[in-house]
């Protein structure tokens, strides 16, 4: 993941391993909050790493409702669950995601709005 990669918002990995969100991206580093109640008002990251995975559990914190074994949905955005990420079906192809903060980044894209635990 590149810092490119990240907007205002997204979920990510800090250096001690914590799920933060990040509040501020400068050119030498990521400020970010911890998403838990732990504390901590803020902390800096200077390695941060993707959220492995985008497993079921964060398709239903996220509010997608479960429309099969496979299938889950949450206006606009109906994804197709396997394994180790999801595919979102735009124009007849499948796109790929792996992370939590590219399910974030595109549904920005298409909404206008963060996608944000609910």
């Amino acid at each position: 993941m590149t810092k490119q990669e990240l907007r205002l918002g997204n979920y990510i990995i800090d250096d001690v391993g914590r799920v933060v969100e990040v509040t501020h991206l400068t050119l030498n580093c990521i400020e970010a909050k911890p998403i838990n109640d732990s504390g901590i008002k803020w902390t800096t990251v200077f390695r941060a790493r993707d959220i492995p995975l985008l497993t079921e559990d964060w398709l239903l914190k996220f509010g997608f409702e479960n429309q099969d074994e496979n299938r889950y949905w949450l206006e606009p955005i109906f994804l197709f669950h396997y394994g180790d990420g999801v595919k979102y079906l735009a124009n007849q192809r499948h796109v790929n995601l792996f992370y939590v903060h590219q399910l974030q980044n595109l549904y920005f894209a298409l909404t206008g709005e963060e996608l944000t635990i609910k």
